[in-house]
């Protein structure tokens, strides 16, 4: 088991009350008069905030849901935000709302009880002041990417007063975000000594990529390469492992690329849910498969000699006698012309033909169908939970039998939330669009690609550039919950775009329709949640959506 403090600490106390009293009352366990009376109970108080950020509703979910509802991936049965149905009464946008909520005002209260707090150490008090701003801008930044205009609150207040609040402006928001991620950077370590009790806790690092991610998403470019480029520098040390996918491997967490995750052990509650989202009934973790890969993803691969994949010529079902028939032919086509294409593709997703190590610690092979063939020896098929559907199954964030855990929804592998090949390629985005195309950034992207084994790019123009870099995204981080967020401030998600738009049919991998993916204008934000909107009479709901 990890040794963490956070981890440490919260088991500590499951004995002597409820297990989620971070939730709601870090006081719960110890009494309020002296919570913030030391440094040991001021740092158990933070290590809360960052047990509650790793819930579900709040960020433990942060992966797979937006993956899903992104381009690279998908509910195989069409969530309520996939076929457009989603509005202010759905549940999913309150919880996003209210949870954010409820972590931001367990920061502020550490904030106002640790500033100038005589009774702690003061270089203690500082790292957790700063620990603290993060964690609420990193909350403050998801409320505003989601929703736009949002309440800033930043000192405890009753819960009552909330309601007569009225919306921060678009420039507020910003200024808020960076003045917290300013702050948080002044105040936190590069690292924390290697000490295995602090991993997990948020670093200059972690704020100097937030910092630029803000600037980057209020297209302020200039601003946005300055401090993203940062990354880049002393006294940073951050780079691409050589093999991609080691950055996801459970015997390699703490990699150099790896910015920020969250800590996550093999116990209940203290898990993370991806191995069970992701991963196939055929794995230890029996998952559910909720969310796999999209055709979208799949096309955005080219052969690693930078051709393009032609799929023209795809066996089709009407020429076969029956499915078995048709599975025989399907299969070899697709490692045939696979075969040489990027290996992130095959790193990311579990192709028909290709083999994951599973239960009985037998080999599974995606095949087509799978009751024909789950009994094949070797290579029974792969089973996902929805085995009567052709699906791209994720090899990322799934736990093979060389990894199995005993908690199914508490899978020990972090949550990544930031690494470098993201902070590269928003650098990269932000340069080019600030400046238009340069050696350097041509420089820095290959670098990306050179863990694909694709050709290097040079000589586009800015607008090609413009296409690659967001190809690139597609490429490097499918499933990670990044991509939702890209084509809505691209202004791509409400669009027909074969990549990145929203509004298509989706298709299993046999080309039988799944469902048809709507985005209508209005998801470039969400609607403030109509619960909100009934306690605080001041929210003005976004346009599209019914309410005040």
């Amino acid at each position: 088991m990890k040794k963490m403090i956070l981890i440490g600490l919260i088991l500590s106390c499951i004995t002597s009350c409820n297990k989620d009293f971070f939730d709601t009352r870090p006081q719960a366990a110890i009494s309020s008069s002296i919570l913030w009376s030391s440094d040991s109970y001021a740092v158990m108080a933070v290590n809360g905030i960052y047990g509650t950020f790793l819930g579900e509703r709040y960020f433990g979910d942060y992966t797979w849901r937006y993956g899903m509802w992104g381009p690279d991936g998908l509910d195989y049965g069409g969530s309520t935000m996939e076929q457009g149905r989603m509005d202010a009464g759905t549940r999913d946008m309150w919880r996003k709302w209210a949870y954010m909520y409820g972590l931001i005002r367990l920061c502020n209260d550490a904030i106002v009880n640790i500033e100038d707090n005589p009774n702690l150490t003061p270089a203690t008090a500082q790292r957790l002041v700063g620990e603290a701003k993060f964690i609420r801008g990193f909350c403050y930044f998801n409320l505003w990417a989601s929703f736009g205009s949002i309440i800033i609150v930043d000192k405890p207040i009753p819960i009552e007063e909330t309601y007569t609040l009225k919306q921060n402006s678009q420039e507020e928001i910003k200024q808020f975000l960076v003045k917290d991620f300013t702050d948080a950077i002044a105040a936190l370590p590069v690292d924390y000594n290697a000490s295995l009790s602090n991993r997990g806790r948020a670093t200059k690092g972690a704020a100097q990529a937030m910092l630029g991610k803000t600037y980057l998403y209020a297209q302020e470019w200039g601003k946005a390469a300055e401090e993203l480029g940062k990354l880049m520098q002393a006294p940073y040390t951050y780079g691409l492992p050589a093999d991609y996918a080691s950055v996801f491997d459970p015997d390699n967490e703490y990699n150099e690329e790896i910015i920020w995750d969250m800590e996550c052990i093999d116990y209940p509650g203290l898990g993370s849910e991806q191995d069970f989202r992701y991963g196939g009934r055929s794995l230890p973790v029996s998952g559910w498969s909720q969310t796999v890969a999209s055709w979208a993803v799949v096309n955005s691969y080219t052969n690693q000699d930078g051709s393009a994949i032609d799929i023209s010529d795809i066996p089709k079902r009407e020429n076969y006698a029956s499915e078995y028939d048709y599975g025989l032919v399907l299969i070899p086509w697709y490692q045939q012309k696979y075969k040489n294409a990027d290996t992130r593709l095959h790193d990311n997703i579990i192709m028909p033909g290709d083999t994951i190590l599973g239960n009985g610690n037998l080999q599974y092979m995606m095949k087509w169908p799978f009751g024909d063939h789950a009994n094949d020896n070797p290579y029974p098929a792969y089973q996902l939970d929805n085995s009567d559907k052709a699906s791209f199954g994720w090899r990322k964030f799934v736990m093979d039998n060389k990894h199995a855990h005993v908690n199914r929804e508490d899978s020990p592998l972090n949550i990544i939330f930031i690494r470098f090949a993201d902070v590269l390629l928003q650098w990269a985005e932000a340069k080019n669009e600030a400046d238009g195309p340069s050696a350097e950034i041509f420089n820095v992207i290959n670098k990306v690609r050179d863990r694909g084994h694709v050709p290097h790019l040079s000589g586009l123009s800015k607008d090609n550039l413009r296409q690659e870099i967001r190809l690139e995204r597609m490429r490097e981080l499918p499933g990670e919950g990044q991509l939702f967020f890209d084509v809505r401030r691209w202004k791509t998600a409400a669009t027909t775009d074969p990549i990145f738009g929203l509004n298509k049919v989706e298709y299993d991998f046999t080309m039988r329709p799944y469902f048809t993916s709507v985005f209508p204008e209005k998801y470039y934000l969400f609607p403030i949640p109509q619960d909100e909107m009934i306690l605080n009479k001041n929210l003005v709901q976004n346009p599209g959506y019914s309410g005040n």
